[in-house]
């Protein structure tokens, strides 16, 4: 699952810190745990089971689809990671607000780069845009699709640690820092191929599960209660 999402075990790590406050083990014993995942585990052991020379899986399927995939599903275009501080603007309609917000920008962005500054703390104070309260972390972004492109195109400029002048876009004046820059990547058969084995593996099992449903259900006799 990983693998098909263009994560890494410590990016995954971090959007589960901070979607659900736990750490991945933590996750992981709770999803366990869980009485409803439990079930569903145990009835797609049963189906492996019961009709296993049904979900059989070739290497010949499992390197037609990742090549089927590859340039879509396994292959990472360049990213960067960013942070900003927003001064949204959309509703600010006299030219005198707008000027006040964009001084306010250049002084926050000076502040931004003076040495020993804390660029989170910043943005957790000034930002206005909703990443604020995570120091301005919007993550990793490819260079296109993603960002408006004047921000984009200020980010993509940037080294790791570089800190822009005020940016504007059709949300605000934003400042931005880049904290991390990661190569274009192509992940490769060996990596990819067990993550393609649970995919074909779930749509193999599907019609299986519900051809076995329809059995139960043809061969059960509904008994309905006296009513007399």
């Amino acid at each position: 699952m990983l693998v098909r999402n263009g994560l890494s075990r410590s990016e995954f790590a971090e959007r589960v810190e901070a979607a659900e406050g736990l750490d991945l083990d933590e996750f992981v014993q709770q999803r366990c745990e869980d009485p409803l995942f439990r079930q569903a585990m145990r009835h797609i052991r049963l189906m492996e089971r019961e009709f296993a020379d049904q979900l059989v899986i070739t290497d010949e399927e499992l390197k037609a689809r990742y090549e089927t995939d590859r340039d879509t599903i396994y292959s990472r275009p360049e990213a960067v990671r960013a942070s900003h501080i927003l001064l949204d603007t959309r509703t600010l309609v006299s030219p005198d607000d707008k000027a006040a917000a964009l001084e306010r920008a250049e002084a926050i962005a000076i502040e931004a780069s003076a040495e020993g500054a804390d660029f989170a703390e910043l943005a957790r104070q000034h930002s206005e845009g909703p990443s604020g309260p995570n120091g301005g972390d919007l993550g990793f972004f490819p260079r296109s699709g993603a960002m408006v492109e004047p921000f984009a195109a200020a980010a993509y400029e940037l080294d790791v640690g570089g800190i822009s002048g005020v940016v504007e876009t059709q949300f605000g004046y934003h400042i931005i820092k880049v904290t991390d820059r990661r190569d274009a990547t192509v992940i490769g058969f060996d990596e990819a191929k067990h993550s393609i084995r649970r995919a074909i593996r779930a749509e193999k099992l599907g019609p299986v599960r519900n051809d076995y449903v329809l059995a139960l259900r043809e061969q059960a006799e509904i008994v309905y209660p006296d009513q007399g």
